[in-house]
Order: structure tokens, then C-alpha cells, then sequence
């Protein structure tokens, strides 16, 4: 009887009487080749940009018999590329170290297969009747201690906290609450906790989630030390709003204006000159005018500088004043101009003393020197 290969690894199987003398040599590949190659061999299989078939030979080493198989390509693959199978039960390990960032599938010839990410590594299950393969190959794992670097879920739950898994390897919107946990097990559904990510250098733009370091930094690089902050409505202060920093008023009723390192009114920072209120440029008023007269009359136009001309001498018998007596004595005059005073002949120089007021004009300067404003609270960060 000839010799037949079992359906799944494809070992010889030594018929009734056949290879007397030299079966140590088929049993020796069976056992010390064969099998070891599908339990723990690791070979390396290269791929065109083109759908690759595994060898699969009876009683000889081949492709499809590997425990783990890493794929690798010669040039870059341009799409996803599928490597096939033979249709038996088998477990297969598979890398995939392909290049040009594209993923393979791992599929029978006629059945449903499972993509492996470029760069993954997956366990590939075929179970050799509806030629299916699935990467579902824990359905239960108890871990007393697990920790994780890279972690990606689906979403959903069943029964009590049990976990299921989504085709897609991404969250869903999930709702982030304080996990209820009852006898070590978790009994609301949803994912419970306070989410940790990475903290991204400042400056960094890009859709990674920003955690609240993150957001502190960036605050206090929009917010160094000095910066004014302002608030047309809220009195808050910004070391309760932001969280950080020492802030302190400034400005009170004040406005702020550029510096000026040409101009010694607005040369220092933090300088505070001006006022609110209008006030009178120093300066001089003149007062000034002409005289005018002649004959008996006289007219003052405006000043106190006049002359006055006597028609009658100084000398005589009175002289047409009314009550004169005396030959130096003119008598009492007649007032000229505005003003009632008395000359005499004997002394004429004298001094005339005018009095008035002037009359004002304009407004209060009280808060007339203020520009258009509206007001607000400042602050300026010290620390």
C-alpha cells in the first residue's frame, strides 16, 4: 500500500509493508522537520507588489507549514495584497514588515480574510471548513496584573462590565465616568475614569488630544510675565481665572498709550503723567488803549493815561472855577473823563488810579481733558 499525507500539515503516512529497511528516514522528516517547522518554525517570505500564494508540498518543508511568517516585500506595494493560504485548520503568526506603509490579508483562496496593519503583528486562525479566518482568538483572558503601553478599543459592553469588541479598533464617542466597580467587577457601562494622555510640546498642531498641562502652557505663553490682561465686565482675578500667576490692578482711571523712547513723556514703561481735567496754558493779557482831548472837555477811551487843558491862566483873581481865592490857586475844577478829582495849577503832576474787571469766557476744565474711553478692569501679571 502506497504511502498517503495527513490534511492539515501534509506528513507522510507510511502504508502497510512500504519502505521496509528505510522508514527511519520518512519518520525522521516527519518528526524532526515537518512538525517542528509547523510548531516552531519562523521563516521570512518576500512578496512582489502582486498577491502572494504560499507553497504548500507534501512531506517536504514549504511556505504555509511556518508557525510565524514574516512578510516582507522586494519594493514597495502600491495596495493592500492578499496572501493565501491553504484551506486546513492551522494557526499562523503574522508580521507584517512589507514596505510602502500598506497592509496584507491573510485569506484562503475562496474564503473571507483578516488585514494586518503594515508594521502589526497578528495571530491568524483558519479553520479549514468554511475557510474563514479570524484574529479572534482570545474569547476569554483573566489578568491579575496588565500593564499596557499602546492601547487601541472599540466600544460597547454586554452583560455585567464584560467587554466587546468592535470591528473598528477606534472609540465612539465614549462617555467618561467614575467606574462603579462591585466584588472586583465593573457594573455600570461605560468607560469609567479620569482619561491620562501624553503632554504635546508647546506650540504643537496637530488633531492629538491636548491634556490641561497642555492648555496651562499655552496660557502662560500668551500670558508672561507683564502682560495685561483686560475684563469689560467680569472683576475676577486672572490668578482665579487661568489658575496661575500673580496678577495685581493697575491703570486706575487711566488709559494705555505706546511707548515712545523718543518722546520723554512716554519713554518708561509703567510711566503715569497727564490729567483729566482742562487747565489754562500760561500766558499774559495787555491792557491797552489811547486819550483824547482838547478845549473845556476831555474823553477817556478806555486807559487812565489823559492830558488836561486849562483855557484860562493860573494867574487871576479866582478865574472862572466856582470858589477859588488866591493868585496860585485855579479853584475847583470840573471833573473830566471818568472820576471827580481836583487839580491845582501849583502842582501838576498827579496820578490817576482806573479800576475795572474783565469779563470771563469759556467752561469748567473739570473732566474736559478726557478722551473717548470705555471702561474696564486691568491687571498686569507680576510672578
Amino acid at each position: 500500500m502506497s504511502s498517503t499525507y495527513s490534511p492539515t500539515l501534509r506528513l507522510e503516512l507510511i502504508g502497510a509493508g512500504e519502505q521496509s529497511g528505510v522508514w527511519n528516514t520518512t519518520t525522521n522528516a516527519n518528526l524532526g522537520t515537518l512538525i517542528e517547522q509547523a510548531i516552531t518554525g519562523v521563516q521570512t517570505i518576500a512578496m512582489v507588489d502582486a498577491n502572494k500564494a504560499l507553497s504548500a508540498l507534501n512531506g517536504s518543508p514549504d511556505e504555509s507549514r511556518n508557525a510565524v511568517l514574516v512578510m516582507t516585500s522586494i519594493g514597495d506595494l502600491s495596495a493592500t495584497r492578499d496572501v493565501i493560504v491553504p484551506p486546513a485548520e492551522k494557526l499562523y503568526v503574522i508580521k507584517n514588515s512589507t514596505t510602502g506603509n500598506q497592509s496584507i490579508r491573510i485569506k484562503t483562496s475562496g474564503g473571507a480574510g483578516v488585514t494586518v496593519p503594515n508594521g502589526k503583528t497578528m495571530a491568524v486562525y483558519c479553520d479549514g471548513t468554511n475557510t474563514s479566518i479570524t484574529t479572534d482568538y482570545f474569547s476569554s483572558l483573566v489578568v491579575d496584573t496588565l500593564s499596557v503601553t499602546n492601547l487601541s478599543l472599540g466600544s460597547g459592553t454586554t452583560g455585567t462590565g464584560e467587554y466587546v469588541r468592535k470591528t473598528d479598533a477606534t472609540l465612539t464617542s465614549p462617555t467618561l465616568t467614575t467606574p462603579i466597580v462591585s466584588g472586583g467587577t465593573f457594573t455600570n457601562t461605560t468607560l469609567g475614569g479620569i482619561p491620562v494622555a501624553p503632554t504635546a510640546t508647546y506650540g504643537t498642531s496637530t488633531t492629538q488630544v491636548a491634556t490641561t498641562a497642555f492648555v496651562q502652557a499655552a496660557l502662560q505663553a500668551l500670558y508672561p510675565v507683564g502682560s495685561v490682561y483686560t475684563n469689560s465686565s467680569v472683576t475676577t482675578n486672572p490668578a482665579t481665572l487661568f489658575g496661575f500667576g500673580m496678577w495685581v490692578a493697575i491703570g486706575t482711571g487711566r488709559v494705555l498709550i505706546g511707548q515712545d523712547t523718543g518722546d520723554t513723556a512716554f519713554d518708561t514703561l509703567g510711566e503715569t503723567v497727564g490729567s483729566k481735567d482742562a487747565i489754562v496754558v500760561s500766558h499774559t493779557h495787555t491792557f491797552s488803549g489811547t486819550a483824547s482831548g482838547s478845549g473845556t472837555g476831555i474823553s477817556i477811551n478806555g486807559v487812565g493815561d489823559h492830558t488836561h487843558v486849562h483855557p484860562y491862566s493860573a494867574w487871576g483873581p479866582g478865574g472862572p472855577g466856582s470858589g477859588g481865592s488866591g493868585p496860585n490857586s485855579y479853584g475847583a475844577q470840573t471833573t473830566y473823563g471818568g472820576g471827580a478829582h481836583t487839580h491845582s495849577v501849583s502842582d501838576p503832576t498827579h496820578t490817576h488810579t482806573v479800576t475795572g474787571t474783565n469779563t470771563s469766557a469759556g467752561s469748567s476744565g473739570t473732566n474736559a481733558n478726557l478722551p473717548p474711553y470705555v471702561v474696564v478692569k486691568m491687571w498686569t501679571r507680576t510672578a
